[in-house]
């Protein structure tokens, strides 16, 4: 990121990050029921080693496109005994996030970004997870685990998944983090 992308996202944070760190769960609702968010879906597949060979990397990169579609899961991470739920603003973000996590595990994993309406974030909301907008980056949001179970009650229930939109299949370690083009399967 450059200088000025740097002071553009501390001055200005995306409007999730600004009404979270509020910390108004009314308004978080109401955003979160009239926008989209990114996730990372919740099977990471296959890994490999962080010094694997292209063959090993192309292997993964080849089953996380096979994997076509949204399946509703969400994918969340577990740190000092809390869960969390990351959510983000944008696919950079997500981006952002993937990178982190991938220099935390020690493994290279392909992630399958997806957009999904706001209220979606609902359902990956479990009792006791902790919701997170934007880890890893400048405008990380961390909502505590009582206004996130608020949030889970104010937003609507919903299971449509025909609302996910793939955005893009990135492989931090090896720095890829491209659109790759298919119809979800029906």
């Amino acid at each position: 990121m450059d200088l000025l992308s740097t002071l553009k996202s501390r001055f200005f944070p995306p409007e999730l990050c600004r009404i979270a760190k509020t910390g108004d769960v009314a308004a978080i609702v109401d955003f979160l029921a009239r926008t989209s968010v990114v996730v990372v879906a919740a099977d990471l597949g296959d890994s490999a080693p962080m010094d694997a060979d292209p063959n090993a990397i192309i292997a993964i990169v080849e089953a996380a496109g096979q994997r076509k579609s949204f399946d509703g899961e969400v994918h969340k991470y577990e740190l000092d005994g809390e869960v969390f739920l990351p959510v983000f603003t944008d696919a950079a973000a997500a981006e952002l996030f993937c990178g982190a996590y991938v220099s935390l595990l020690g493994q290279i994993h392909a992630f399958r970004l997806f957009r999904v309406p706001g209220a979606y974030v609902r359902n990956g909301i479990a009792d006791k997870n902790i919701i997170v907008v934007n880890p890893q980056s400048d405008n990380e949001v961390e909502i505590d685990r009582s206004k996130s179970e608020a949030i889970r009650a104010g937003l609507t229930e919903t299971d449509d998944l025909n609302d996910a939109k793939f955005l893009s299949l990135a492989l931090p370690a090896a720095g890829i983090s491209q659109p790759i083009e298919f119809t979800p399967e029906t």
